[in-house]
């Protein structure tokens, strides 16, 4: 029975996993989308081949996300960014948080799903209104349970109206965790708390990826120097996906091994019964018995081994709440009785064709 229930389990086990693993992939893919393009502002340590000995310079501005949304056919929506880590407080509470400066448009862009209110409108941020979308951890750390939506706090002992929660989602594709993050309109950190007139990053979300190269071109004609970065989300797709099918892969490959093991030990178990039982079989093949009730009497023997074993695994296999539910576990534990019987049968079957006279003869 523990031969039949421990594959059993951790067949269920490993087809846990894989599954977890892609749903985990396509959430990450749907979280950011293989269909942004993300342009990112890179130090600019030269200037006409010389170094440069002062400050790092940053030139990637709004206006580049406006020449993107107003010059490349296929780009659908644009939103720059801009963020450092701030100290956070709430009533007494208090935080260091990375504080993010965004346009209107990067909820839309980014699909942020929120747990409650909504995100800043166009006008908040153009009115360089002090509201506020706070990550799911960082409200939990500051409010615990409570809704912080209509509440206020501070950011560098800047008074901000909190007007949404957005819903947890976890590190996404691009290894960002907007769980951790308070976003801001980036007019508002610009102006009152950073005091630049440079972003960090633009994203564009685009009709198809071709439209990269167009948005490669701009950069070249308005940046004389190699300050920025294009990246697409395409890699890391294509990264992902290949480690989901690996995964899924691994589960085929796992279950079909551990359906073999399950199946040999029942053949090992049943030709150890023949072997020992020789004398048995011999004198009810010589009263009579035919071979088909010989091989019925052993497969017998083995479901009452088998059944058991598969209903111990697939309650553990339950409790693992694994993604196909009772039917995945109901399909798994069917093929381990029904390979395990298979199993049974090719020495249930030698041991009837032995002649009655051979099979009571000692060994």
């Amino acid at each position: 029975m523990a031969g039949v229930a421990l594959p059993l389990v951790a067949l269920v086990f490993a087809v846990t996993v894989a599954e977890r693993g892609r749903r985990r992939t396509l959430e990450s893919v749907r979280q950011m989308g293989a269909d942004v393009v993300i342009v990112s502002a890179v130090d600019a340590g030269n200037r006409g081949g010389r170094a440069r000995t002062g400050d790092i310079v940053r030139t990637l501005a709004r206006a580049d996300a406006e020449a993107i949304a107003r010059d490349v056919p296929g780009v659908l929506t644009v939103a720059a960014e801009y963020g450092e880590s701030e100290p956070v407080t709430a009533g007494s509470l208090a935080r260091r948080v990375s504080v993010n400066g965004v346009d209107a448009t990067y909820g839309t862009l980014r699909d942020a799903p929120l747990e409650s209110g909504r995100f800043f409108t166009v006008e908040e941020a153009n009115a360089a209104e002090r509201v506020a979308v706070i990550g799911y951890q960082v409200a939990r750390d500051l409010y615990g349970d409570r809704d912080p939506v209509g509440d206020v706090l501070r950011i560098r002992r800047i008074p901000f109206t909190v007007v949404g929660m957005l819903a947890e989602r976890g590190t996404g594709l691009d290894a960002f965790n907007e769980d951790e993050i308070i976003f801001v309109p980036l007019t508002t950190a610009n102006r009152r708390l950073y005091s630049v007139t440079y972003v960090a990053r633009l994203y564009a979300r685009v009709s198809a990826l071709s439209v990269t190269t167009a948005i490669g071109e701009l950069f070249r004609r308005r940046h004389q120097f190699a300050d920025v970065r294009i990246e697409t989300q395409e890699r890391l797709v294509s990264l992902r996906s290949t480690a989901a099918k690996r995964l899924r892969w691994f589960a085929v490959t796992a279950a079909s091994a551990l359906l073999a093991a399950a199946a040999g030990g029942i053949a090992a178990w049943t030709a150890l019964g023949t072997r020992a039982r020789r004398a048995e079989i011999g004198v009810r093949r010589a009263v009579g018995a035919t071979k088909s009730r010989i091989v019925a009497q052993f497969v017998a023997e083995a479901a009452l081994v088998c059944v058991p074993g598969a209903l111990l695994g697939a309650g553990v296999g339950l409790a693992m709440g694994p993604p196909g539910g009772p039917a995945m576990v109901a399909v798994a534990g069917a093929a381990c009785v029904f390979a395990g019987l298979a199993a049974a049968s090719v020495p249930a079957v030698r041991a009837a064709r032995m002649p009655p006279g051979a099979a009571v003869r000692p060994l």
